[in-house]
């Protein structure tokens, strides 16, 4: 073998080295800031629903004048607690493992009555710097306000590559291509459609996760 051809070979496997473990490198901060991203959207759905009382929807008073398909008799009559939540979007053309938080809005129209999905109508949680929504949701079903606003890192399949997110809750809280986390004016967590009182829950990214304290709301980060 000529040197020239052995040099050839070398630089090529050291471009393939470098190459594998930039990947390695971006692909591993990339999980570490959507595991951050992720927790901070924990810790912020937990405060919307600790300074907005469940039983008066102070938040949505505001704004039902100009919702002509909010229910308002339910809204303001209702003793069920209009609780904040964390939705997980795991599935869909342009809203796969992207995220939003929300509270979901009793409705006029059958469709959207309650429909667990962050849809207009609903109110979303805005970013304290940009006032963009932090929704990863279809942009062509959210709010008005949000089409276009809304924040990108909550989008974590698009924004920072993650592919897998692997969400632990109660048995019946399983949904398709879904998953959520309600909190209560206390703090404490519910999870799936049926708002059942969560007993355990985690999220986990790679060699991250997520646990979630059921009676408290509390969650911290553990890697392995």
């Amino acid at each position: 073998m000529r040197l020239l051809e052995l040099v050839s070979i070398l630089a090529i496997f050291s471009v393939l080295t470098v190459s594998v473990l930039f990947y390695f490198r971006l692909s591993t901060f990339n999980t570490s800031l959507a595991t951050q991203s992720i927790a901070y959207a924990m810790h912020r759905a937990r405060g919307m629903a600790l300074v907005d009382s469940n039983l008066t929807p102070v938040s949505t008073l505001s704004i039902s004048p100009n919702i002509p398909s909010l229910n308002s008799d339910v809204l303001f009559n209702s003793f069920t607690p209009h609780m904040w939540q964390l939705q997980f979007h795991l599935g869909g053309i342009y809203t796969e493992n992207s995220m939003s938080i929300y509270k979901d809005t009793p409705r006029n129209v059958r469709t959207t009555h309650y429909d667990m999905r962050p849809m207009a109508g609903d109110v979303l949680a805005l970013d304290a710097l940009s006032a963009k929504c932090l929704s990863g949701y279809n942009n062509t079903n959210i709010a008005a306000f949000c089409r276009n606003n809304a924040h990108f890192n909550y989008r974590l399949k698009e924004s920072l590559g993650i592919q897998t997110i692997m969400i632990s809750s109660n048995a019946n809280c399983f949904e398709r291509e879904s998953s959520r986390f309600y909190f209560d004016s206390l703090g404490r967590v519910y999870c799936g459609g049926s708002q059942e009182r969560l007993r355990a829950g985690s999220i986990s990214l790679a060699n991250f996760k997520i646990v979630l304290e059921p009676k408290t709301g509390f969650s911290y980060v553990l890697k392995d």
